[in-house]
């Protein structure tokens, strides 16, 4: 599993938590998407989920996990 899971999970759960709840009350898809402070920390998250899986390649936090 990827070691950065515990954060992205909980980010996901939040944004889709809201989004879920607008778009019952409105009718509206995608409106915390468009907030800048959201899409900022996806973005960030997003960058860090790719350099640690990059770093792991290269043998970072115990490696890649061997195929049996």
């Amino acid at each position: 599993m990827h070691p950065l899971w515990w954060l992205v999970l909980p980010y996901l759960a939040v944004v889709g938590a809201f989004e879920a709840t607008t778009y019952v009350r409105t009718g509206a898809v995608g409106r915390w998407a468009e907030r800048p402070v959201v899409r900022r920390t996806g973005v960030v998250l997003v960058v860090a989920l790719v350099v640690v899986w990059g770093a792991r390649g290269l043998g970072a936090f115990g490696g890649p996990v061997p195929i049996d």
